[in-house]
Order: structure tokens, then sequence, then C-alpha cells
């Protein structure tokens, strides 16, 4: 699970921090130009994520403010391959989790903007019932992922 969990009836435990990067082509980077800050976004297209309900992405900036952008698109879909793909071909900039979106930027056909600003935190978890006992199966499973991704996961490390 990626994200605040609602159901307190479950029991989460962190895998991985989950970054999100604001990035476009430079094909539209080139012909639409590169915002400086979050109010430059009004005048760009943004390709949404449906799947969260949120029709605005807020940014942080050094000093801690938030800054919300609206979302008004017309490219949304709950698919975020898709939506990667979508911003490769230059149809606008996307907010997307660097675990999508690292192949693409360490080959440069997207590139990271408003670098000053960053998301609010979100992890990713293994989530299971309260009522039980995870059997030792998922737990080693679970200690395998925390290993593996942790708190600086590859994709983080490779287009950096």
């Amino acid at each position: 699970r990626i994200g605040d969990l609602q159901d307190s009836s479950l029991r989460a435990r962190k895998i991985s921090p989950i970054k999100l990067v604001v990035c476009a082509s430079p094909e539209y980077l080139d012909k639409h130009g590169t915002p400086s800050t979050p109010e430059d976004l009004k005048n760009h297209q943004l390709l949404k994520y449906v799947l969260d309900g949120n029709n605005h992405w807020k940014l942080l900036d050094k000093q801690g403010h938030i800054h919300t952008v609206p979302l008004k698109s017309s490219i949304s879909a709950n698919n975020g391959d898709f939506l990667n793909a979508m911003a490769i071909s230059g149809r606008g900039i996307i907010m997307q989790p660097t675990f999508i979106a690292w192949e693409a930027l360490s080959q440069k056909r997207l590139i990271p903007v408003l670098n000053e600003y960053s998301s609010p935190e979100i992890n990713a978890y293994a989530v299971y019932p309260q009522t039980r006992f995870p059997s030792r199966k998922v737990r080693l499973f679970i200690d395998f992922l925390s290993e593996r991704f942790g708190n600086n996961p590859y994709w983080d490390q490779k287009y950096n």
C-alpha cells in the first residue's frame, strides 16, 4: 500500500519512502517553457492521476510553505505507466512516483522541473490484518522488502 491508511483495523510496516517528481519531456519543455514556480503550472498541460481523487498537487517550498496547484487536465488516467508514457511523448507535465519515472529520468527522456520544491512525504507499506499474526513466510517477505528497498531505494539512486 502506498500512502496513508484509512482503515485502522489493519497493521502496517513501512517498506520504503515514495518520492514524487514533477517532470516533462525535453520536447514539451522546449515547446512550452520550463516552469520555475508552482504558479507557473497553471499555464501548462498537466497529466492527472485520478485514482487518488485529488484535484490538485501540493508542493512544499524550502521554507515549508504549501503551494496548491489545481489540476485542469485533458488527459487523466488511473495508470501511472500510461501517464509516464504520455509525459515522455510530450503531452504534458506530470507529478509521478520516482519508482515509475526513474528510467526515463536517467535516460533524459523526462526532465525534473521545480527542483526547489518537494511533495509531501508518502511511504509504501506492507499491510496485513491486525487480528492475526503474519506467518513466518510473510514476515520474512516483509523483511526482504524492507531490506531491498529501505530508506534509499535503488530507483532514487539511479537518476540523480
